[in-house]
């Protein structure tokens, strides 16, 4: 990870440096606007950050196996980049160290917060070589993102506004992490985590809410998670905020608001509550017991709705799929064409990706060739050992293509 946050952040700037050139070879020279923060810096930057990852896949093919992968490195490419930007700033403002503080305090979030959702996207076009409708969405969230929240900074609007973006893009990236834990293949179950435990010990026994046992039990600990089996009957004890913990970690939950899930008795009918499936609680002893199955099992089927919900978006590759095939299907049983089709016929991001990003490199460089020899001559020296990198981690994913 700190090869990747180091690698991406200097060849995102390094990215960024080139591009900015170009656009000021426009005559574009003040961008401290909102056309400059919404057309300019967001994507210019969000489009740096992003190739800087696909950059680093040589380092890190081994160990993209998950979607949440793609998230944490997407996200030490955003820290690469702020750590370095943050220097930058600070080198040539008089109050630095001020101005270091604040802006680790408040734009290097920001940052991770904007391009997180691109690492859903990268892990899709480069682990399973689909997902480009995904990456657009993905990659003009963050333009948006950065745009606006530069546009507050710009102007000094109230700190409300900024709050709010980031409120909004923190809600968004805790969904995305829900989803990605939730579908992750090395993701535990409650009652695995029980049946695997190694050498569970026994301590003093908290009281069973359902046979009022206070005898010594053993116990199950975890982090901030601890429960124990009652050894007389065949529930498992928990104080309440415990209970809470064990929802969170194996419900891929990682909101603070418990609202939607949890519904306190005194106001509601708690046998609706999702929380409680399988449970009960005691808010004036702040106790709780669950019967293993049965609270598992609601545990799984919240993990299956959230990735349910998740990959029923209409640009999810997924679902995308699921009509393709199903539109194939429908042509077997028809008969069109007069002959079957099978429902794995055309990858369009495994043929066409690379190729793709190469040819548009070149037709980009030739149109401002033409436009400003002189300009253009100047900057693909300076980013030629960029171009040369980028090409060779562009040929090295497609032998990866080729052997998988």
């Amino acid at each position: 990870m700190v090869l990747v946050m180091v690698w991406g952040g200097f060849v995102s700037i390094g990215i960024c440096s080139i591009l900015y050139g170009w656009v000021h070879s426009f005559g574009i020279k003040e961008l401290k606007n909102a056309f400059g923060a919404m057309f300019i810096i967001g994507p210019v930057e969000e489009a740096a950050k992003f190739i800087a990852l696909a950059s680093s896949y040589i380092f890190i093919r081994k160990d993209l196996n998950e979607p949440t992968d793609g998230l944490i490195y997407m996200s030490c490419v955003a820290v690469g980049f702020s750590l370095i930007e943050n220097y930058f700033y600070a080198t040539h403002t008089p109050n630095s160290g001020y101005l270091l503080f604040l802006r680790l305090l408040i734009c290097t979030p920001g940052h991770i917060l904007f391009s997180a959702f691109m690492g859903i996207a990268f892990y899709h076009l480069f682990r399973l070589k689909t997902g480009v409708i995904l990456f657009v969405i993905s990659y003009l969230y963050a333009c948006l993102a950065h745009g606006i929240w530069d546009t507050i900074a710009f102007y000094g609007w109230t700190i409300i506004f900024l709050y709010f973006i980031m409120k909004v893009t923190y809600g968004w990236t805790l969904n995305i992490l829900s989803y990605t834990t939730a579908k992750s293949p090395f993701r535990k179950t409650l009652k695995e985590f029980v049946e695997t435990c190694e050498r569970p010990v026994e301590s003093k026994g908290i009281e069973c809410l359902n046979c009022g046992s206070q005898n010594d039990k053993i116990t199950y600990t975890m982090k901030k998670i601890e429960f124990q089996k009652c050894d007389s009957c065949s529930f498992f004890i928990a104080a309440k905020e415990s209970l809470f913990e064990i929802f969170k970690f194996f419900g891929s939950i990682f909101k603070k608001d418990f609202s939607a899930f949890y519904w306190d008795g005194k106001f509601f009918k708690t046998e609706y509550s999702t929380l409680l499936k399988g449970s009960s609680v005691s808010d004036s002893k702040s106790l709780a017991y669950f019967d293993l199955n049965v609270f598992n099992n609601a545990l799984i089927e919240l993990n299956e709705k959230i990735v349910e919900n998740f990959e029923n978006h209409w640009w999810y590759p997924k679902k995308m799929a699921k009509k393709r095939n199903k539109r194939v299907s429908l042509s077997k049983i028809s008969g069109v064409g007069g002959t079957e089709r099978s429902g794995r016929q055309f990858d369009f991001a495994k043929i066409t990706l690379i190729p793709l990003i190469i040819t548009s490199t070149i037709v980009l460089i030739t149109i401002f060739f033409l436009w400003n020899p002189e300009i253009t001559l100047g900057y693909f020296i300076l980013g030629f050992p960029f171009l040369i990198i980028f090409f060779g981690i562009l040929y090295g994913i497609g032998l990866d293509m080729k052997k998988k």
